[in-house]
């Protein structure tokens, strides 16, 4: 898995400073403040000129190029899972969100938390309790929901005669929902609970 990662990683390195390199870049992927940074992405993308969007891409690839930041790989990450500038893809969004996630950003573990919660898989749902565990630790507010979450519901095993992987626990779901909530209000919201 880590040289799959690896090979992945050179090769997304190498094609991204090819593309880096053949634009002009003018703008910086650091000093693009998250309220303008945003309004790029919640805008209907069509909107936004395709001399632009490139130029997004081009500056994220070379900031990651030069400086890997956890910063840089979210913003990557967000262009391919919107699909500006570049083509929509959710396996190269993963990527680089995992690789914001390793270098400690909550942000990123709580949006693979929802990532792998999102498919039905239960060996995913082990993954999506792990990063929100990781973000919760830091005090990211709605990834402890997210932990109350799977202690609501539990994780069971595809074999029947296998036991939960987490078995349910609503004194610790309300809990942690309480805490969500009482560090951000409305961190809950989507996490269905009572």
């Amino acid at each position: 898995m880590k040289l799959k990662v690896l090979f992945l990683s050179t090769l997304m390195g190498l094609s991204l400073n090819a593309y880096a390199k053949s634009m002009d870049i003018t703008i910086s992927p650091e000093k693009v403040d998250d309220k303008t940074w945003y309004a790029y992405i919640d805008s209907d993308t069509d909107e936004i000129p395709t001399e632009k969007k490139q130029k997004i891409f081009a500056a994220l690839s070379k900031a990651i190029d030069e400086n890997m930041t956890a910063t840089a790989a979210i913003r990557l990450g967000e262009l391919y899972y919107y699909g500006i500038g570049i083509e929509t893809d959710k396996s190269l969004a993963a990527f680089w969100y995992i690789r914001a996630a390793e270098l400690g950003d909550s942000y990123a573990q709580f949006w693979l938390g929802k990532y792998y919660l999102l498919r039905s898989d239960p060996h995913d749902s082990v993954a999506s309790l792990a990063w929100f565990e990781k973000a919760a630790a830091q005090g990211y507010a709605q990834a402890i929901c997210g932990v109350g979450f799977h202690y609501q519901n539990g994780i069971s095993s595809d074999d029947e005669n296998v036991p939960p992987l987490l078995a349910i626990d609503e004194k610790k779901a309300k809990a942690l929902f309480e805490k969500g909530e009482k560090l951000q209000e409305g961190a809950c919201t989507g996490f269905a609970y009572d």
